[in-house]
């Protein structure tokens, strides 16, 4: 699915993108369906349609052929361009960007992202697999701004309470790593005590990726961010996709 975030850039684009993006649409749904010949998948496709015609679902359209099918996907890839062109100073932050939770909190969680970036005044891109309840929320930041790593720390804590709130995990696909380390005990309890006795056994002198899954000391998500050669490189990314963007206009 994409969210009205991606939607809003794909419907300012050229005539193509805007004819396939219902003006009122708040998301598009992709809806895929397989069967044993292209007779029995088109079959099936015409029952879903069916089924969401007659719900509160507007503008549903069947694709069958290759190339109707590469048009309604093209949406996907044209909204980053658009996004880069709305916010030419912003870049894309990776850190919230593998929620999941039960399929019935769905629209939980997408109201409850929604909130957390309105609140912050932080424009946001939300899509995901909605079979699977899993959004990547790709908040857009400014590598300027001398408060990134506390903006991000504060976003960060919100959504897992969020997350927690709601049953789900921060980790629906791309695993801990660094971004997550910190949330450790507030997600897993006591269990996180005992998952580092057992990282202390295996690496007593803890000199094999520490700070990864399990928080290294005083670590935030936040932290790696404040670094200033980190800072200086998001910038210049920054600055590169302005002089980008007005070029190819």
């Amino acid at each position: 699915f994409l969210d009205r975030s991606f939607l809003d850039p794909l419907r300012e684009g050229d005539g193509a993108s805007r004819a396939l993006v219902p003006a009122a649409a708040e998301a598009l749904l992709f809806v895929e369906l397989e069967g044993k010949d292209e007779r029995s998948a088109a079959a099936a496709a015409a029952r879903a349609l069916d089924l969401l015609s007659g719900s509160a679902l507007p503008g549903s359209r069947l694709a069958v052929d290759a190339a109707e099918t590469a048009a309604l996907w093209s949406l996907r890839r044209g909204a980053s361009p658009s996004l880069s062109r709305r916010h030419p100073r912003l870049a894309s932050f990776q850190f919230v960007e593998d929620c999941a939770v039960p399929p019935v909190k769905l629209a939980e969680l997408l109201q409850g992202l929604r909130g957390i970036f309105e609140k912050e005044g932080v424009p946001a891109v939300l899509f995901g697999h909605a079979g699977e309840a899993h959004v990547h929320a790709n908040p857009l930041l400014d590598p300027s701004d001398p408060r990134l790593g506390e903006r991000i720390d504060r976003i960060a804590s919100e959504v897992c309470e969020l997350v927690d709130r709601l049953g789900g995990t921060l980790s629906g696909e791309h695993g801990d790593g660094l971004a997550r380390a910190e949330f450790a005990t507030r997600r897993f309890g006591a269990s996180a005590d005992t998952f580092q006795r057992i990282r202390d056994v295996c690496d007593p002198d803890g000199i094999l990726n520490p700070g990864i899954v399990l928080p290294a000391p005083s670590w935030r998500t936040g932290r790696s961010l404040r670094h200033p050669w980190e800072r200086r490189a998001l910038a210049a990314r920054a600055r590169w996709r302005t002089g980008r963007g007005a070029a190819t206009r």
